[in-house]
This record gives C-alpha cells, structure tokens and sequence, in this order.
C-alpha cells in the first residue's frame, strides 16, 4: 500500500465525485493546486508522498474541492439525492468513493447519520462523501 500521487487524488476525486475530466483548464488549474498542497516540504525528494496538516486543511477548505461534492448534472450529490431509500443513497455513495460496499457496520452508521439529519438530507449526503473521500481507504492505492 501507498499514498496515492496528487494528480492520481485529484483525478480519483473528480470520478468519484462525477466531474468531468474532458475540460483541461479546469484540469491543469486544479492540478497546480493539488500539486502545491500535497508536495513534500523543500528539499524532500518527491519520491513518496505524505499525508500533512497543509492536504488536510486543503480538502476541508478548498472551494473548488467542496464544489465536487454539490449537486450538479451528473455528479454524486444530483445521482443520490434522487434516492430515497437511505440504505441505496448510502451504497451509491460508498461505491462512487471508495468501490465497494459498506459493510453492516459502516452502513448502520451511515443510515442512523441520514436519520438523525433529515432536517438536511442534501447536506447530510453530501457530508457523507465528502468524509470518504477524505478517508485514509481513499488516499492509499491497495
């Protein structure tokens, strides 16, 4: 196992998250950032990569970022906002991030996490893949 390279991340992130990878000045403008905010300090090689304070904060705050999760035509968050049964919402989300399917645990928690935010099931989906995403399973190639 190791950490995925940013531009693998970002072009795994944009799958997952239903993006289009056609449209290359969006591609090149994300790559630069996700370039600076996953390189190794100065002077380190770029021969692994290491999960840092800087990626983290990245994936939280990046407008660009959390956009991928918002609905728009054809991505993850329009795709599981139509299903109403949470137990499919959930397993649409794990397998469009992670590849596979929750297992009973993972999907418990999951649908009680819909449940007790119902107020905002968009939110609370959106949430959901973005905390996959941001996973340590997502970041690492098995």
């Amino acid at each position: 196992e190791r950490p995925l390279s940013p531009e693998q991340l970002l072009l795994s992130l944009r799958i997952a998250t239903g993006q289009s990878l056609s449209d290359e000045k969006a591609m090149s403008a994300a790559r630069d950032r996700f370039e600076k905010a996953f390189a190794n300090p100065p002077k380190e090689p770029e021969i692994s990569v290491n999960p840092t304070v800087k990626a983290a904060l990245f994936l939280s705050n990046d407008d660009l970022v959390l956009s991928w999760f918002q609905k728009s035509d054809g991505a993850l968050a329009e795709r599981v906002a139509k299903l109403e049964e949470p137990a499919a919402a959930v397993e649409e989300i794990y397998l469009s991030v992670l590849s596979r399917l929750p297992n009973g645990e993972e999907r418990a928690a999951a649908v009680d996490y819909l449940a007790e935010a119902s107020a905002d099931r968009e939110q609370a989906l959106r949430n959901l893949a973005w905390a996959l995403a941001a996973s340590t399973e997502f970041f690492v190639n098995h």
